[in-house]
């Protein structure tokens, strides 16, 4: 993969590394699938709204590997390019192509956003969501990289049109915390910001202590320098642009109850 931009100097290489993308093992190959997904959802979305070209260079590879970022690249680049018979450069331009999956997620929200955030999920959970969609381990069920995909091109309408409920019940939403959000009027791309945050706070709460802890740099949840915004003892990002805003809380036993939406101290 590349991107390029009009006028552009020489050319900066990264190499992203996906762990596991090995055939010897197809859960482990699955989940390297998957980390793919995630990666172009993060990443790629930036550099169009950049005005950057992207470019899936698909020569060589394994057979399993080229097909699925095949399909990837129909949403996420505008073109794949080829090396055919060995000299001679196939391009395959981006198709106008849109998922719906917008009732099937509808339906079964909260279970999509717990597979899409890595989260345990029981089989029987999963009655309801195309099979193409899961990935079984066990008792349990993964999402499958075509389910994250799916997931990365519908979940937005979702994300930015209200507070959703809390991702997990570690994480507890006042009524002054909800009140709070309400009063700065929040408009689509902050809902969507912020209840990717909330997910993001809810996987912090749940791993917190264990072997798996979850916090990222854009969440910073840390404990409160002091006692400023009593009763809350703790912080993290709801976003850092602009009005950059934090997400006040405080500890109840196992669960973390938020407390307020409020400006950065």
């Amino acid at each position: 993969m590349f991107c390029t931009k009009t006028g552009m100097g020489p050319f900066q290489v990264d190499i992203v590394p996906a762990p596991d993308l090995r055939t010897v093992d197809v859960q482990e190959f699955t989940r390297a699938l998957g980390g793919v997904v995630k990666w172009c959802q993060e990443t790629l979305p930036g550099y169009r709204n950049s005005e950057y070209r992207i470019t899936f260079n698909l020569t060589g590879g394994f057979k399993g590997v080229l097909g699925f970022l095949q399909t990837v690249g129909m949403f996420y680049a505008d073109e794949s390019v080829y090396i055919f018979e060995g000299s001679q450069l196939l391009r395959v331009p981006r198709l106008p192509l849109r998922i719906d999956a917008d009732e099937v997620l509808r339906k079964n929200l909260p279970v999509a956003r717990r597979l899409a955030n890595d989260l345990p999920v029981a089989a029987s959970e999963t009655a309801n969501l195309p099979e193409v969609m899961l990935y079984p381990v066990g008792d349990e069920v993964e999402m499958s990289p075509w389910g994250k995909l799916v997931w990365g091109t519908s979940r937005q309408p979702f994300y930015e049109r209200e507070l959703l409920p809390p991702l997990l019940d570690c994480l507890v939403f006042t009524d002054g915390f909800r009140n709070s959000v309400k009063r700065y009027g929040l408009d689509e791309s902050r809902y969507l910001q912020l209840n990717g945050q909330l997910d993001d706070l809810a996987r912090c709460i749940r791993f917190r202590g264990t072997d798996r802890p979850h916090n990222p740099q854009s969440l910073r949840f840390k404990p409160l320098a002091g006692n400023p915004v009593p009763p809350s003892t703790h912080e993290a990002c709801a976003w850092s642009d602009a009005d950059a805003k934090r997400l006040y809380g405080h500890f109840d036993g196992q669960q973390f109850v938020l407390d307020a939406l409020g400006e950065h101290l």
